[in-house]
């Protein structure tokens, strides 16, 4: 199993997940293995860990793949990961992040 593979398992339930449970999975550097995922057109939010007292780390969500959807445009308004189904994400290239939409 490929340490992209161990992430996406860890992310598949569609929950946040601190950084710390992917080192716990051997994965030496998870931020690079983020960054590979993202340019591979997986949508992944971010946020400071709320699950434990460090505050220092990043929790991550996986969100889905953006590869069937228009380059310029993606939205997704539902999603199989259990994202609220009235918020709209939008990006105009895995580079340049997400913007979150909420009514």
């Amino acid at each position: 199993m490929t340490q992209h593979e161990k992430i996406l398992g860890i992310l598949s339930d569609g929950g946040w997940h601190c950084t710390n449970e992917f080192y716990a999975s051997y994965i030496a550097d998870p931020r690079t293995r983020i960054a590979e995922l993202k340019k591979k057109d997986f949508i992944l939010l971010w946020q400071w860990c709320k699950s434990h007292p460090h505050k220092k780390s990043k929790e991550w969500q996986l969100l889905g793949l953006g590869t069937h959807l228009p380059p310029q445009m993606r939205k997704v308004s539902s999603n199989p990961l259990k994202t609220p189904q009235h918020a709209e994400f939008e990006a105009t290239g895995p580079s340049q992040g997400i913007l979150l939409k909420v009514p």
